[in-house]
């Protein structure tokens, strides 16, 4: 017996050295590979960054998010060259940029270009131009309620965190949009306060999940309990993608309903997803109850995060000086003279210039999507000066490098409304004015984020408006400091707080 006790020890530990050895050989040979023989060997860039993923994962998540330098083109001229429509090339997304969110089938997340242009075309007539003017009256609706909650609070001396509020607005906006029982965030207490921290909470998670995708799969089998248990906040994220599972079905379950009966279906509204279901024409392997919650989620999500990030910064800078905000209150006396009995349009609103520049400026220093986009053709090689990119090799640039060239926009990290007023604009700053990208993948929201910042801020700071006062809130409580693929600030902002005075 002790002799076979031995044996057994001694062959444990050969197979753990066997083990680790083969391992180390692969990674040799990986990284080996990677900074000779792979068709990026011979682009310029650190060469660690070349050589692992690891060196990403380091400043994306133990240094927060502070990975701003890239294996990446950082050349203005180059970003119209590479985001481009469908008409001038395919453009694939790139498989590891989508790995390891858990929002498989969502269009942003499809890499196939021909697949995301199936699963994009039903959304285009909810989120044009047209379709976000007819959203208006909701729009008003909203912010009706929200004024009235200020009216309820105004001179009780009452700390509000305004970036609460500005999420409740925008959540609850794009969830009319898409779902027949949206929520109402608007009427909590306290503005849904563990909904804003719970969403700050899977931005700041998505670099670990994106560097390990695996970690996904190990979350999905844990219980639901203990998850709770040990975080309180999570039970929001089972709520919501229990919320747009009963969404979801709800609407299926009316379909199978109605195709039994043969009776025609109607419904309160047409939203975005009844429209999905039964109006889109996508054939059946899309509409499945996974996908189309995924799909939910996404839209959910970054209807709600990315405009209320954009209306933060801008309700700070328009609060802390008081030369901008005089001039904002003064401009938007020509269309909000009879507000609230009569609501100005979005048109009436985009013909205040100044308002306007505030808005833009706004938008440059929000950065959109932070981290660069990267996008892959699949057949026709990309041509970067002397550098030719191979068909199938992954290449981004970031918006954050367009919206703050130095040599485009003078002291870029500064809040100057005033260079976009007529005769300071540049061709080049139009070319670099890229928050919600370009091509044939850029923000599908870009409409809806206009009308909804346009609209709020206007109903903010009227002549008539609410008046709000800073309280114990800095520029660096707003300003964008971490790259967690989305953009936050510094991670123990208490941030933005006034009181309505």
């Amino acid at each position: 017996m002790p002799c076979q006790v031995w044996i057994l020890h001694h062959i444990g530990i050969a197979s753990v050295w066997v083990f680790f050895g083969v391992f180390m050989l692969h990674r040799l040979v990986v990284t080996v590979y990677r900074l000779v023989f792979s068709p990026l060997a011979r682009f310029p860039g650190p060469r660690l960054a070349g050589a692992s993923s690891l060196y990403e994962f380091y400043f994306n998540f133990c240094k927060n998010g502070k990975y701003v330098f890239e294996l990446s083109i950082c050349d203005p001229t180059f970003y119209d060259k590479l985001y481009v429509s469908g008409s001038v090339r395919p453009t694939e997304s790139y498989n590891r940029f989508a790995d390891g969110v858990d929002f498989d089938g969502s269009h942003f997340l499809t890499i196939s270009h021909g697949l995301h242009r199936v699963r994009r075309k039903p959304f285009e007539p909810y989120f044009s131009r047209l379709g976000v003017t007819q959203l208006e009256p909701t729009i008003h609706e909203l912010m009706d309620k929200l004024l009235g909650r200020f009216d309820i609070l105004n001179g009780t001396n009452t700390v509000v965190r305004l970036d609460h509020v500005l999420t409740c607005f925008t959540g609850d906006v794009i969830s009319r949009i898409c779902c027949d029982s949206p929520t109402d965030l608007i009427d909590d207490e306290q503005f849904s306060a563990d909904w804003h921290e719970a969403l700050n909470t899977i931005v700041r998670s998505m670099p670990l999940f994106e560097s390990f995708p695996w970690l996904i799969r190990v979350v999905r089998l844990v219980p639901k309990a203990f998850l709770t248990w040990l975080d309180p906040r999570s039970q929001l994220f089972n709520d919501w993608k229990e919320m747009a599972e009963q969404q979801v079905q709800q609407i299926k379950d009316e379909r199978s309903d109605a195709a039994k009966t043969r009776t025609h279906i109607t419904g309160p509204k047409v939203t975005l997803l009844r429209h999905l279901i039964h109006n889109s024409g996508l054939p059946e392997i899309e509409l499945s109850t996974s996908r189309l919650v995924n799909e939910t989620q996404v839209l959910l999500g970054a209807g709600t995060i990315g405009t209320a990030r954009v209306l933060d910064l801008i309700c700070y800078y328009i609060l802390a000086r008081s030369e901008v905000r005089a001039r904002v209150i003064s401009e938007l006396n020509t269309v909000m003279v009879e507000y609230p009995q009569r609501k100005p349009t979005l048109s009436q609103l985009e013909r205040c210039v100044y308002f306007q520049a505030v808005i833009k400026e706004g938008l440059r220093l929000s950065y959109g999507v932070m981290r660069r986009l990267p996008r892959v053709s699949p057949s026709v090689a990309i041509q970067f000066r002397r550098w030719t990119i191979p068909p199938g090799v992954p290449v981004g640039m970031s918006a954050y490098m367009q919206l703050m060239d130095p040599e485009i926009f003078f002291t870029p990290f500064e809040f100057i409304s005033e260079r976009w007023l007529p005769g300071h604009v540049t061709t080049q700053m139009h070319r670099n004015f890229v928050p919600f990208s370009k091509g044939s993948r850029n923000c599908l929201g870009m409409n809806l984020a206009y009308a909804e910042m346009n609209h709020v801020l206007a109903a903010l700071f009227r002549p008539e408006e609410p008046r709000f006062q800073l309280f114990e809130t800095e520029e660096s409580d707003i300003t964008l400091a971490h790259d967690f693929v989305v953009p936050l600030p510094r991670v123990d902002s208490k941030g933005l707080r006034v009181v309505i005075q």
